[in-house]
């Protein structure tokens, strides 16, 4: 219940760096890169194009931490499977270095394996994290007519 007199308030460091995945972020995965004419988009080119102050095998071995594969990482994006871009993703939020991570809903479509790699990570994370579950009734009710989460 709200107090009238003490409206909540969040209130966000300057400093704070907050990360955000849901179930459409591999969707989302590179949109808007333009790499040089004719090089594949590939995760490296990528993490690469985001990340220029880290070279190519840092890039490679934050790949493999997320499982994906070695063949994988000079594979274009466009015909990574689901799972194999959602590890990209994974990979893009830990390089950032985020403080805070919200993961809404992060477990769907994502396969057994994507799953595993994702508990490892955030085993391994040193900042706060926060998932939010499916709502109870998402299957029978749009989006815009859901409860609001704070209840």
């Amino acid at each position: 219940m709200q107090h009238p007199l003490f409206p909540p308030q969040v209130r966000q460091s300057r400093m704070c760096k907050i990360g955000f995945y849901n179930q459409h972020s591999a969707d989302q995965l590179a949109k808007g890169v333009r790499l040089a004419k004719g090089e594949p988009l590939t995760p490296v080119a990528y993490l690469l194009h985001t990340f220029p102050d880290l070279n190519v095998q840092a890039i490679r071995n934050a790949l493999g931490r997320f499982g994906l594969e070695g063949h994988h990482h000079l594979q274009e994006i466009a015909t990574l499977s689901g799972g194999q871009k959602s590890r990209v993703v994974f990979v893009e939020l830990g390089l950032r270095k985020t403080h805070l991570l919200l993961l809404d809903e992060p477990t769907n479509h994502l396969d057994l394996e994507t799953v595993d790699c994702l508990v490892d990570g955030l085993r391994q994370f040193k900042g706060a994290s926060a998932a939010l579950p499916p709502s109870p009734c998402a299957p029978l009710c749009p989006p815009s007519t859901r409860p609001p989460l704070h209840h």
